[in-house]
């Protein structure tokens, strides 16, 4: 060996590393032994966590917006409670009729979407005049909007019919006030109806 050598040897053998230095190094040392895992199935695994993490939010979702149970709109009381405010609302705006007529024969001839025949139930009484009707919904069901007039008032009544349901069959004997109307909800022969009326 030659006088370089024995230098270069000994300068080695006096060279220390420093404590910090060593603990980077054997860090940089474990990182690599670590397994490589390609960036596709990262990916992937990454995907698959968030389809799964998406299902549990739409299912939570689903649950809380009434959809447990069967039911379509929430639960008895909130079926109730947006039941009565679509009546008032759809009083209160007061829109001319899509039919004229003086008969609920005349209306329920003309009005055929509807999968019921029209009739007038017994609780509106003779105290009333048919004005005209026209398509709506209740409780999200197809219906009909007759505009009748209270003979003796000269005040609007509403009267909204539709086929009954088992949702809106649970609503049978809702009444309320809303909006300075009472509006009450029943079932009388097959057929499903909500009436408005000024207090």
């Amino acid at each position: 060996m030659s006088e370089l050598d024995d230098r270069l040897r000994a300068h080695y053998v006096r060279a220390r590393l420093p404590a910090d230095s060593v603990q980077e190094l054997l860090a940089l040392h474990a990182m690599a032994a670590e397994p490589v895992v390609p960036a596709g199935s990262r990916w992937r695994q990454r995907a698959r966590w968030a389809c799964v993490a998406g299902l549990l939010g739409i299912a939570v979702v689903l649950y809380h917006t009434g959809f447990r149970s069967g039911e379509r709109l929430g639960s008895h009381a909130e079926l109730g409670t947006r039941t009565l405010r679509e009546v008032a609302m759809n009083h209160l705006a007061r829109l001319d009729p899509d039919f004229r007529g003086d008969s609920i024969a005349a209306l329920d001839e003309r009005m055929d979407r509807l999968p019921f025949s029209l009739t007038v139930p017994e609780r509106v009484g003779t105290a009333t005049r048919i004005d005209g009707s026209r398509y709506c919904s209740l409780a999200g069901h197809l219906a009909a909007h007759l505009t009748l007039r209270d003979t003796d008032s000269g005040r609007p009544v509403s009267l909204f019919i539709t086929a009954v349901a088992p949702d809106v069959q649970r609503l049978d004997g809702l009444r309320d006030d809303v909006a300075g109307l009472d509006i009450e909800l029943w079932q009388e022969e097959g057929l499903f109806y909500a009436m408005a009326t000024h207090e």
